[in-house]
């Protein structure tokens, strides 16, 4: 076969470049070319919001930095968006709340956007990694995020978890305890999401979960965190108030007792069926004391 016959055939056997190229335009090459040309305008109202926002609210103090450096340069960063079929609106906001209401505040109506085909897991995971980056989440916000990162199936440990976070794997037990905490607090924090911390939460956990106390330690955990957001008690008050509310009248019967004498100083707090006794003595002979007396000691 002759040179000329053989480039003629090669050449009548490749594909058309169109489909080459739309072939291209659907594979991760694409999305590299989108990049690559610092996004294209989309209609700010064809943008819905991400059905994976963790982030209780916009930090509105950002936003107008924003504004205000959009009107000096213009947009540095793209937002990132996915395209979804199916809703009212073409694109779904994956990456740059901040930046798009900072462009709808100035009442824009296109704003330079990154368009990428993306899984659910992946964009849990990219909204993840923006609202981590600028350190501005509260421990119950960081927790709503760990929760739709799991329901995503975006992580596959708590290293990986961690990791996607931006946090230790200590933090991610203490968030976890935030599961413990009863429903009817999710709407307090929801509006006021920093009124505790994950370790504040870690602490009660122990009172939340026991099996007697349980019920109970979980409605005075409301009254507990409406106090602190009213500013009557603090963080680190919650533990010891919840404690004595759980112990109710018992707490305020008891008595307590101070013996001195010469080698001897002992402190003795009395409760309706309860003692405890401490202080500097032979603990020997306390407890041969009360077996020589047992007798003396059954109630009528």
């Amino acid at each position: 076969m002759s040179k000329d016959k053989g480039l003629e055939d090669s050449m009548r056997r490749r594909r058309p470049p169109r489909d080459i190229e739309e072939e291209v335009a659907s594979t991760i090459f694409g999305d590299a070319a989108n990049e690559a040309q610092l996004g294209k305008p989309i209609e700010v109202s064809q943008i819905a919001d991400s059905a994976f926002q963790s982030r209780v609210k916009l930090d509105l103090d950002h936003v107008e930095m924003l504004v205000a450096l959009i009107q000096k340069g213009g947009l540095l960063s793209p937002i990132l968006v996915r395209p979804v079929e199916g809703g009212d609106k073409p694109y779904e906001l994956v990456a740059g709340h901040h930046r798009l209401e900072a462009f709808k505040r100035l009442k824009q109506t296109t704003i330079p956007a990154i368009v990428r085909r993306l899984s659910n897991a992946q964009a849990a995971r990219a909204l993840t990694a923006e609202n981590t980056a600028r350190k501005g989440l509260s421990d119950w916000e960081l927790y709503k995020h760990m929760v739709m990162l799991q329901e995503q199936d975006a992580v596959q440990n708590k290293t990986e978890l961690a990791e996607v976070m931006s946090v230790s794997r200590t933090q991610i037990y203490n968030l976890e305890a935030f599961a413990s905490l009863p429903e009817s607090v999710h709407p307090l924090l929801n509006e006021s999401p920093e009124i505790i911390g994950a370790g504040l939460v870690y602490a009660l956990k122990p009172l939340l979960d026991d099996p007697v106390k349980g019920e109970s330690a979980k409605l005075l955990v409301e009254e507990a965190f409406r106090l602190i957001e009213a500013k009557k008690l603090k963080q680190t008050g919650v533990k010891g108030w919840i404690e004595r509310k759980l112990e109710g009248p018992v707490a305020s019967s008891k008595k307590e007792y101070a013996f001195k004498e010469e080698g001897l100083n002992i402190k003795v707090v009395l409760g309706p069926s309860s003692a405890k006794i401490s202080g500097e003595f032979d603990s020997e002979k306390l407890h041969k004391l009360i077996q020589d007396n047992l007798a003396m000691l059954r109630k009528a």
